[in-house]
């Protein structure tokens, strides 16, 4: 009875260590799984704050530019009355040059 009783204990004891072993290795998935999601949850966050940040920057862009758009053609407009002005004062200055020129030889 004494060895059958030992033998029990042995048995009992290789179980139980299979037992801790195969636990072991449970645990090990469960962390190995659990990185993974947290790995994937992480980029998935990343990933949409990048989104939004870029959607949040286009937008922007967009609206600078319409409110930029009377401001740029006020710019435009006043180059071109500039450029106007400016033709129309070197014809004058070409014309006042020429009358001086003929004036002043034809007086002498």
């Amino acid at each position: 009875m004494a060895l059958e009783a030992i033998n029990e204990i042995r048995k009992a004891e290789k179980e139980a260590e299979l037992l801790i072993k195969k636990s072991q290795e449970e645990s090990r998935e469960i962390l190995k799984q659990a990185k993974i999601k947290a790995d994937n949850s992480y980029n998935e966050i990343i990933q949409s704050a990048k989104n939004q940040g870029d959607n949040y920057f286009n937008q922007a862009e967009i609206e600078g530019n319409k409110e930029s758009e009377p401001i740029l053609q006020a710019g435009k407009k006043e180059t071109e009355e500039l450029l106007q002005v400016s033709q129309d004062r070197i014809d004058k200055a070409v014309k006042l040059v020429i009358e001086r020129i003929v004036n002043n030889h034809g007086h002498n």
